[in-house]
């Protein structure tokens, strides 16, 4: 069963005279930012930080991950990388201050 939003102000049955206002910047908030990634690399400047870690066998979400923040956020100065360390797949990041 679908996990139910209970943070929402709008419930299931209510009912509103007028639509809100769409929100062009509504949507999931990701993960680096959700888990804090960012400020664990942040605070440990130049140096590769596990993130994450799966033994399951399935980390290929992990490489589909770090392929996609290397593009979206490379020019911030995050890397990402993923190696398969004694059977546990692990998601790294690093930190590097962007140069001005």
């Amino acid at each position: 069963m679908p996990k139910r939003n209970t943070t929402n102000a709008y419930k299931i049955g209510m009912t509103v005279d007028n639509l809100p206002e769409k929100n062009p910047f509504m949507g999931k908030i990701p993960l680096m930012e959700s888990r804090g990634w960012d400020n664990l690399m942040q605070s440990q400047p130049n140096r590769w930080v596990i993130l994450d870690q799966t033994d399951n066998g399935n980390g290929g979400g992990f490489w589909s991950r770090a392929n996609d923040y290397n593009k979206k956020y490379a020019k911030d100065g995050y890397k990402f990388a993923v190696r398969k360390l004694e059977g546990v797949t692990t998601f790294f990041g690093r930190y590097e201050a962007p140069s001005e």
